[in-house]
């Protein structure tokens, strides 16, 4: 790993142990911010948990396929019922 990969990951909070050119990281995540968002919680405390902001988990939930956080709470509704 090149000396500015390292140093972009210390400053952004990104685990040293992911391999090089790791640009999935949100794949990874969905199924639990899925579940985040299905207990509860809003997307600013999601991207808290993360570090990052609201934008950025809502634009994964997009390009997850997903919608927005409306359409994974009513999903979440609909199988309670």
């Amino acid at each position: 790993m090149r000396y500015d990969t390292k140093s972009h990951r210390k400053s952004h909070n990104i685990p040293m142990d992911l391999i090089v050119g790791y640009r999935n990281v949100w794949a990874d995540r969905m199924p639990n911010v899925i579940q985040m968002i299905g207990t509860g919680l809003r997307l600013k405390d999601i991207g808290n948990h993360y570090n990052c902001t609201a934008v950025n988990v809502s634009l994964a939930l997009k390009r997850a396929g997903h919608g927005s956080i409306h359409y994974v709470r009513a999903s979440f509704k609909r199988n309670l019922a």
